[in-house]
């Protein structure tokens, strides 16, 4: 119970801070969308959607998992949470951020149900995805325990948004699957080479200089996790742009219009 509870927090941040930001996002633009019965601009503005959830949850889900051990042993490890107890924090963690990329998709997919005025479609669909959760459980609960409990999880929210996804393009026609397609392989590409880099970087970093980076101590626990995770980062947003990803663009000029927008105004002379 406290490994799936502390690998539910870890995995909660990402998706407070990128999926559901997103969805309420989109929101009012599916909701002017669909008054007008414009179903063009509907699944542009979803397509977009999806694929910006894709390009920030990707990368996401591919640090908790390949810096899993170092995360827990920062913020967990501490008092009477031992090595093992690290050990079963960071695999409930890893079976937990499979589900990321899909959570994106699937808060996206209800905020277009909900423009759509359809709010049950979702409700229903939340009651037949348990059958996900039962086909992983049910028969692994018993003989793996936890892990198996945590991947029922990402199963269900999984097919949640699979679900959906099918419904609403029975519904709207082709949601730009193609693309959506060749984007997340790009994605994909820019994500393993990221996480090549982490695994690297937190592999070496603690046995180079164990003085700094060294994992028994709170500063080299802070160090190692910060600094793989921010080379990483680099190196993924630096190859989605190579690749012709075109989302890293509206995600620079987003952020350029924020941090703009935030600093403080000048004095009038």
């Amino acid at each position: 119970a406290t490994a799936l509870q502390s690998a539910t927090t870890l995995v909660q941040f990402p998706v407070g801070l990128v999926a559901a930001a997103l969805s309420f996002a989109v929101l009012p633009a599916l909701t002017a969308a669909a008054s007008r019965g414009d179903v063009a601009d509907f699944k542009r503005t979803l397509a977009l959607g999806f694929r910006l959830g894709l390009l920030l949850m990707v990368p996401a889900m591919v640090g908790l998992i390949v810096l899993r051990v170092p995360i827990v042993t920062l913020l967990f490890q501490h008092g009477a949470c031992a090595h093992a107890c690290t050990v079963r924090n960071a695999l409930a963690l890893q079976n937990y951020a499979y589900q990321l990329p899909f959570l994106a998709l699937d808060q996206l997919l209800i905020a277009a149900f909900y423009a759509r005025k359809n709010t049950l479609t979702p409700v229903i669909v939340g009651v037949v995805a348990i059958a996900f959760w039962l086909l992983v459980a049910l028969p692994f609960a018993g003989r793996i325990g936890m892990p198996a409990i945590a991947f029922a999880n990402t199963a269900l929210n999984s097919g949640h948004a699979i679900i959906l996804f099918v419904l609403l393009t029975l519904a709207l026609g082709d949601l730009g699957l193609r693309e959506l397609g060749a984007g997340a392989t790009r994605i994909a590409l820019a994500a393993l080479a990221m996480g090549a880099l982490c695994w690297a970087v937190a592999a070496l970093l603690p046995h180079l200089l164990p003085g700094i980076f060294g994992l028994s101590h709170l500063r080299g626990q802070l160090l190692t996790v910060l600094v793989a995770a921010g080379l990483g980062a680099l190196l993924y947003f630096e190859l989605a742009a190579r690749l012709g990803i075109e989302e890293v663009r509206l995600l620079r000029t987003i952020l350029r219009a924020k941090l703009r927008s935030g600093a403080a105004p000048k004095p009038a002379v």
